[in-house]
Order: C-alpha cells, then sequence, then structure tokens
C-alpha cells in the first residue's frame, strides 16, 4: 500500500476543477469529463475550462467571477495510483492543502456510488483562506472526490452541492485484461497463498497477478518489481524466485537460530532461555524474550516456522512476473502449480499455513503483524472469502 501512495504523490493525473457560479439558478447543463467516463449536473452559467490539457480526466469548470468552486477528483482503480478510500482521501488534503478535517453529513442516493462520506476542511489556495466540503465515494471503476470550494461553507451551501453531487452518473470503460485462462478452482487457491498481501495492496484477489492484464498492470509490476525486488528482466526474474525457493528469510533465520544453539541456549530449559541470554548476550531483557520465543519456535518447527513468508511470496511474484511480460502466463501457473504443491504438502490447513506466513512477515519486518492478522479475520468475513476454497483441493492444470 505504502509504495502505490508514494506514486500517486509522484504523479497526481486524476485533478479535475469545477468552480461554482452560486447556488441561485436552477438552470442545469451537464458537464461531461474529457474521457468520458462522468458527468455532472451544474448550473448552465458555468463555463468549461481546460486546465489540464495533458490529463483527459480532467475537467474544470468555472463561474463567471470564479469565487466558489467544486474540485472533482477521479482516480479510475485499473491505475492502482490509489489502494482504498483511505489513500484518496490523505491524497486529496495532501494536495488541496486541506487542514482541520470535521466529518460532516454525506449525500446519500448518488447512483451507483458507494461507502460516500464527507468532510468539512479548512484550506489555502493561491495564498487566500478558505473552506471546502468533500463529498467522497467510489464505483467499481474508481475512486471519487467532490470538493465544494468557498470562502465560507455554509449547511445550505453543503445541502445544494449535495444536489450537485446526486446527479453524478457514470460511464465506465471496460477494463481490457488479455489473460486468456479460467479462473478455475487451482488458479484461485494460487490466489489465496498471497490474498494478504494482494489485499493489502487494494487489488482483487479472485485474478491471477491482483490485477488485469494490461498495458497499465505491466507498467506498474515492471516499475514495483525494480523497487522492491531489483528484477528487471527475465534473468533477475529467475534469480530471485530461486533464492525464495531455496533460502528465502528462512535461512537467515535458521542461521540466526544456529548460532545461539551452537552457543549454549540448546541446552537451557525452554522457561529459562529468556534470564539465560539475557545474562550471556548483550542484548536487553526484552531483546532475550524475544530471542528465547524465536528459539523455542524453531526447535518446535525448525525452518517451516516461517517458511510460509517466503512461499506465499514467491506465489504473488509469480503473478507479477506474468503481468510485467518476463514470464508467459502458462509459464507463470506452472510454475505456481509446482509451488503451490509443496505448499499443501508441508502445511495442513489455512491457519496453519497463514501462521507461518505472520511470523515470517514478523521476523523480516521487525514489527507487529497485527494488521495483517486483522486484515485475515476481514478476509475470512468476507461474501467473496478466499479462504473458503478447500485447502486440500486437489490441483490441476486447466490452462
Amino acid at each position: 500500500m505504502k509504495v502505490l501512495r508514494r506514486l500517486f504523490t509522484a504523479a497526481w493525473v486524476v485533478l479535475s476543477v469545477v468552480m461554482l457560479a452560486g447556488c441561485g439558478s436552477t438552470a442545469t447543463k451537464e458537464f461531461k469529463s474529457p474521457n468520458e467516463t462522468y458527468t455532472i449536473q451544474a448550473s448552465e452559467k458555468w463555463n468549461a475550462e481546460d486546465i489540464f490539457p495533458d490529463d483527459d480526466r480532467i475537467m474544470s469548470i468555472f463561474s463567471p467571477k470564479g469565487d466558489k468552486g467544486i474540485v472533482s477528483i477521479q482516480s479510475p482503480k485499473s491505475d492502482y495510483t490509489i489502494a482504498d478510500m483511505d489513500g484518496m482521501k490523505d491524497a486529496v488534503e495532501t494536495f488541496l492543502t486541506m487542514n482541520s478535517p470535521e466529518s460532516v453529513s454525506a449525500p446519500t442516493g448518488v447512483p451507483g456510488m458507494e461507502n460516500i462520506t464527507a468532510y468539512k476542511n479548512g484550506m489555502m489556495l493561491d495564498g487566500y483562506s478558505m473552506e471546502s466540503y468533500t463529498v467522497y465515494g467510489e464505483t467499481d471503476y474508481a475512486f471519487y472526490a467532490f470538493v465544494y470550494i468557498d470562502k465560507k461553507v455554509t449547511d445550505k451551501k453543503m445541502e445544494q452541492f449535495q444536489t450537485i453531487c446526486a446527479s453524478f452518473v457514470e460511464n465506465a470503460p471496460e477494463v481490457e485484461n488479455q489473460s486468456t485462462v479460467e479462473a478455475t478452482d487451482t488458479i484461485r487457491w494460487f490466489n489465496t497463498t498471497c490474498a494478504i498481501l494482494t489485499s493489502s495492496n487494494g487489488w482483487d484477489y479472485n485474478i491471477f497477478g491482483g490485477m488485469p492484464a494490461n498495458e497499465e498492470s505491466k507498467q506498474t509490476e515492471i516499475q514495483l518489481l525494480e523497487e522492491w525486488w531489483e528484477v528487471t528482466d527475465r534473468q533477475s526474474a529467475d534469480e530471485t524466485m530461486n533464492w525464495l525457493l531455496t533460502e528465502g528469510h528462512r535461512a537467515d533465520f535458521v542461521d540466526t537460530m544456529e548460532y545461539y544453539a551452537e552457543n549454549g541456549v540448546a541446552d537451557i530449559a525452554a522457561a529459562d532461555r529468556a534470564a539465560w541470554l539475557y545474562e550471556n548476550f548483550e542484548m536487553t531483557e526484552e531483546e532475550g524474550v524475544e530471542i528465547a520465543e524465536w528459539y523455542n519456535l524453531y526447535e518446535e518447527q525448525g525452518e517451516n516456522a516461517i517458511a510460509a513468508w517466503d512461499y506465499s511470496r514467491a506465489m504473488s511474484l509469480l503473478g507479477y512476473y506474468f503481468l510485467a511480460g518476463y514470464y508467459t502466463e502458462a509459464e507463470a501457473l506452472d510454475k505456481s502449480l509446482e509451488v503451490a504443491t509443496t505448499i499443501q504438502g508441508a502445511w495442513g490447513s489455512w491457519d496453519e499455513f497463514m501462521e507461518g506466513y505472520f511470523k515470517g512477515y514478523e521476523w523480516w519486518s521487525a514489527e507487529s503483524s497485527d494488521e495483517r492478522r486483522a486484515l485475515y479475520e476481514e478476509l475470512k468475513a468476507a461474501d467473496d472469502n478466499p479462504y473458503a476454497i478447500d485447502w486440500n483441493l486437489s490441483l490441476e492444470k486447466s490452462w
């Protein structure tokens, strides 16, 4: 998720400005975004002006005086620059230098829009202190924000602006998907092994790789693979995959635990190890407790204590390799079947596999896995719960 927000900050491509002429006139006309994906009804006295000609998602409408306004923001989900509505809100507030957000009443009945919220903010615009009323929402196609800007935003003006929001009509284009493979149960099983990361990124765990295969997702994955994995071509993709499957972070885990074993911790009773480590190594009492817990886990499970972390990441990378064009779809799926068979033979259930994944995340990040564990519970309660698929499913090649 953090990567995607940085991409959005670096290349803002969804801003559209609509300046209100006033609220007194009831005569309206339709204003259509340049990319023709949505329209709103606004005062017939307003005039469209193309402020950002290089971005066809920008629609600008100004009043005769230009003293009031709406900022209308669209971020198509297929761009993967915004992961969720929180990311949209953060980006809008940062870009428009908003401050002091206050949750207020939101409009109802905006056609096709869900998760609608509204906030009143202060903001600076060209050196002038202004107020704003922002309505956020999302459709299947995009995230949206509509911001009313005025010197003073009153309750009456917010009510009138809600009428403009309610005139919203979306004409979403079909997202291209170059995949030719049907999403069988076997492929859904593959997707489930890395569903936590896919969901964290704001992607779709029902799709192999998390995104429709097209030029947009290709460029997204090429950039992310280079930034996070130093993968830039087929050779580096193969090398990284081989490292995950033969070593991964579990190799460092094993080496660290064996170091403590060779230096005496294996001869100490489990209950006494934390104190012994604190007394015999340069570490705090807290670190002694932590290392003792890791060693006890290693003693029970060996490298498998955190190996699920490596295997889950390998499964996610195979989808990314396909999207980036480093592997063909068949190559990525063939390798996924091989890795999935290994996973299925090493763990006995989704809960068992995910526990190893969370432990691996904790080892790698040196942070709590509470957020990811909470997301796991959320996904299991979702209508399209990916973990509902049988762990013992007979994995079959269908492509």
